[in-house]
């Protein structure tokens, strides 16, 4: 335990790791991240994505 007036460091929020495929992109190309479904915050704070989101039925959509 520090007893100087230093305020205490906290760890720095980091992005998930990469996702399992990678995609390639150029400058000038375009993407509607809306394909790609909601992003879920987790309670401890990391990011996640409902991966299989383009096959659900409306009726899960709105249930998620």
């Amino acid at each position: 335990m520090s007893t100087s007036n230093e305020p205490e460091k906290k760890p720095i929020l980091a992005l998930p790791s990469t996702a399992e495929a990678t995609v390639n992109m150029d400058i000038n190309d375009t993407y509607k991240l809306k394909d790609l479904g909601p992003v879920v915050i987790n309670e401890d704070g990391s990011m996640s994505r409902i991966n299989n989101w383009h096959e659900m039925a409306d009726i899960e959509k709105a249930n998620v």
